[in-house]
């Protein structure tokens, strides 16, 4: 009984279950940084310069519009671009997934 008590706790205490998703945020905020900060911002509230100089709305992560949309929509987004948005390169689908529970972690 204690052994299925400390398992509960251990998983409970994980960044992931948390974030009420499939992956880690802490990784997925590693790979964010290295692949999506530089146009989303490391909060992601969108990097002003860089909507200016592509004359674009870079949306806010955290908002109603990016989290309302599902993680197979993220997912796309990130593999395939959308928009002026290029594909993200060199990530590995564990890195997608865990960028999504990162991106799900700003809403909070």
């Amino acid at each position: 009984m204690k052994l299925v008590a400390a398992l509960v706790i251990l998983t409970l205490s994980t960044p992931a279950v948390w974030a009420g998703s499939k992956g880690d945020v802490q990784a997925g905020k590693a790979a964010f940084t290295t692949s999506c900060k530089t146009c989303h911002g490391l909060t992601g509230e969108g990097n002003p310069a860089i909507a200016k100089a592509l004359k674009v709305n870079i949306p806010v992560l955290a908002s109603k519009e990016v989290q309302g949309k599902s993680d197979e929509d993220l997912k796309k987004a990130i593999a395939t671009g959308t928009g002026k948005m290029k594909p993200v390169q060199g990530l590995s689908s564990r890195q997608v997934q865990d960028v999504i529970s990162y991106v799900r972690s700003l809403a909070k």
